[in-house]
C-alpha cells in the first residue's frame, strides 16, 4: 500500500493525488509526513484547490509537526477559502 500511495502522490493527475491524500487521512500514519510535505510544496503552486485541501488535511491528520513552518509560510499566498480552512485545521 505504501508504494501505491507514494506513486499516487506523484501522479500527473490531480484526482489520483487527491485520492492518495484521502487514503493517508484515513490511515493517519506519521510515516507519510515527508511525502505529504513534498507533495504540498509542488501542489500549492497549481490550481487544484481540492487536492491542496486533501493534502493539507492529511498533514493535519498525521500530526506532521515538521510541516508547521511550511504551513505558516503559505498563509500569505492567495488561496481558495477551503484551502485556508484546511490550513487552520492542520495548524491547530
Amino acid at each position: 500500500m505504501l508504494i501505491e500511495i507514494i506513486e499516487g502522490l506523484k501522479n500527473s493527475k490531480s484526482s489520483i493525488r487527491r485520492s492518495a491524500a484521502k487514503k493517508i487521512r484515513k490511515i493517519k500514519d506519521p510515516i507519510y509526513c515527508p511525502l505529504l510535505l513534498d507533495a504540498l510544496s509542488t501542489e500549492i503552486h497549481k490550481n487544484t484547490w481540492e487536492t491542496q485541501y486533501q493534502i493539507i488535511m492529511a498533514i493535519g491528520e498525521t500530526k506532521c509537526h515538521n510541516a508547521l513552518e511550511f504551513l505558516y509560510s503559505i498563509l500569505n499566498i492567495k488561496l481558495e477559502p477551503m484551502v485556508r480552512l484546511a490550513l487552520s485545521d492542520a495548524i491547530t
